[in-house]
């Protein structure tokens, strides 16, 4: 690596920390993890390093004799300066740097070291960045470049958390979440759901699941809107259906106008145009924001997820559907990309601290099953997707086989909870204004009977 007077170090604070180690390998574990080779700038003290952790993972002495031959074994004594200066490195921290703080002194120094690494890697992804501006390359590519790598360079840092700070953390989680009562999260608007779910809470990858034209655009649009009524700032990313057409469904839900008539003005009413200057009103209020570029990689849904929450703040993402979701431009199979999709969509999520729900579009086997119902094996690349997403909700309607139009009834499974129950949640489907409603046990089974008008 080409070494740059800019770039940030501290060559003393290097040999201080490696004499630390050798004088007291008791401390190697400690940083084992959280410490590379490639963090030190001093090639020659990297290669020390490096000998430091291969002794301490064989479960070998950690001592100067030991370094010195474990670096003769693989070709290295030379370049790590010989065994004159490993003795000076040895003799670094003796006898004034070493006393009743030893333990703190060395953290300290690891600090110094991981801060100046992480200096040095960000100075080279803008300089990379700025390399590539010159050469023409689009502002957002560019961005997210930065946005993807600036994380990376940050988390060298260590994130585990001694149990003492945990059980703090836990304690103010607990109080914070208490007071929020039986749904700490966002609520879906549907009671049965938020209480086994507690509502859509921070971090969470959900999933839902039908086949096509069960719904599921309308429900999870459901879902949104119940949360914008709510306060929460919502993002939808559209990829397969226009702004223009979720407003139009929005508008026949919520102002309870057919939803023929919403894609077709000419055909409403007045009563219907009202209605719709009423859910246009709301929309004002609301904080919705949708996005409906097609094809859009993982990478620039999560750029312009982080740059809404930043700029304007959010609450909750939703993704119509993962199988829209675009290539990053690799050539491998799908069942290989759709694990690095679902893996980032969950990174997402922890991330940025919100629920995120994503659509999926199930497998034809359902067709070719007596029992329509859905499983979580219908998934497409269903093992990537169920160990990704912590709830996978599974939409099911039986008029939609049946070509009864009078049976509303409508049945979504909780196929998958990490952190709860699963079961079966009854809701009612009213397709004239694509709008699923929460039902009770009793109002339920009278609609499967029949005794309920539409």
């Amino acid at each position: 690596m080409t070494k740059m007077e800019n770039l940030p170090y501290d060559l003393e604070c290097e040999r201080a920390f490696l004499g630390m180690l050798i004088n007291h390998p008791q401390y190697v574990e400690n940083y084992a993890n959280a410490l590379h080779d490639t963090d030190f700038y001093r090639g020659a003290n990297a290669l020390i390093y490096a000998s430091i952790l291969r002794l301490s993972a064989s479960h070998k002495a950690v001592d100067m004799v030991s370094v010195v031959a474990d670096l003769r074994e693989h070709d290295r004594l030379s370049d790590a300066g010989g065994v004159a200066e490993i003795s000076a490195i040895a003799q670094y921290a003796v006898p004034d740097q070493i006393g009743g703080n030893d333990a703190e002194r060395t953290r300290r120094y690891f600090e110094i070291i991981l801060e100046c690494a992480r200096r040095r890697d960000g100075y080279r992804i803008f300089a990379t960045a700025a390399k590539r501006a010159v050469s023409g390359e689009d502002l957002e590519s560019l961005l997210t470049l930065a946005r993807e790598q600036l994380p990376k360079a940050a988390s060298q840092e260590a994130h585990a958390i001694d149990s003492d700070s945990l059980a703090d953390k836990w304690s103010n989680w607990y109080l914070e979440t208490k007071e929020k009562g039986e749904c700490p999260g966002i609520r879906s608007g549907f009671s049965f759901l938020d209480k086994m779910t507690g509502g859509w809470q921070k971090s969470t990858l959900i999933i839902l699941g039908a086949r096509p034209n069960m719904g599921k655009t309308a429900l999870a649009l459901n879902f949104a809107v119940n949360a914008c009524k709510k306060g929460a700032s919502v993002m939808v990313f559209s990829l397969e259906m226009t702004d223009i057409q979720l407003c139009s469904r929005i508008i026949a839900s919520e102002g309870r106008v057919d939803a023929s008539h919403a894609n077709i003005p000419a055909l409403m009413s007045s009563a219907e145009d009202k209605a719709a200057s009423i859910v246009l009103g709301k929309l004002h209020e609301w904080k919705l924001h949708i996005d409906d570029e097609s094809a859009l990689p993982v990478s620039k849904i999560f750029s312009r997820a982080r740059n809404m929450q930043r700029e304007r703040g959010l609450d909750m993402i939703v993704i119509d559907h993962l199988n829209y979701i675009g290539s990053e431009g690799q050539s491998e199979n799908r069942t290989n990309e759709m694990r690095k999709i679902t893996a980032a969509l969950k990174a997402m999520a922890k991330e940025l601290q919100i629920p995120v729900i994503v659509l999926c579009q199930l497998s034809r086997g359902v067709e070719s099953r007596n029992d329509k119902h859905p499983t979580l094996a219908d998934l497409r690349e269903s093992g990537t997707i169920e160990q990704d997403a912590d709830i996978v909700l599974l939409l099911y309607r039986d008029a939609y086989y049946t070509q009864d139009a009078s049976d509303k009834s409508a049945e979504l499974q909780i196929a998958k909870h990490r952190n709860g129950r699963t079961g079966t949640i009854q809701l009612r489907f009213d397709g004239e204004h694509q709008k699923f409603s929460p039902v009770d046990v009793q109002f339920w089974n009278s609609v499967k009977k029949g005794d309920i008008p539409a």
